[in-house]
């Protein structure tokens, strides 16, 4: 078995936001679009925990994902499910 890198983890996780958002932007009624936008916030979620185990692990600087934190936040606090 071929050892993963820690970018290989992050890509694999990264990967289905985008492509979930796809589906977001093909949703064919509100709820559809709701959910759909559920699994979005939970997915970048679990890439944002990716970056901060990078950060504490020292593999990302520390502070560099003060930016993008507060991004997620606002996105989250504005997600209708939230």
């Amino acid at each position: 078995m071929k050892p993963v890198s820690w970018a290989g983890k992050y890509y694999a996780q990264a990967h289905p936001v985008a492509a979930n958002y796809g589906a977001v932007c093909r949703a064919k009624s509100q709820a559809d679009f709701i959910s759909k936008m559920g699994t979005v916030v939970e997915e970048a979620d679990e890439s944002l925990l990716w970056l901060e185990l990078f950060e504490d692990s020292e593999i990302i600087p520390a502070g560099k994902l003060n930016e993008l934190n507060k991004k997620r936040k606002n996105h989250c606090a504005s997600s209708p499910d939230r």
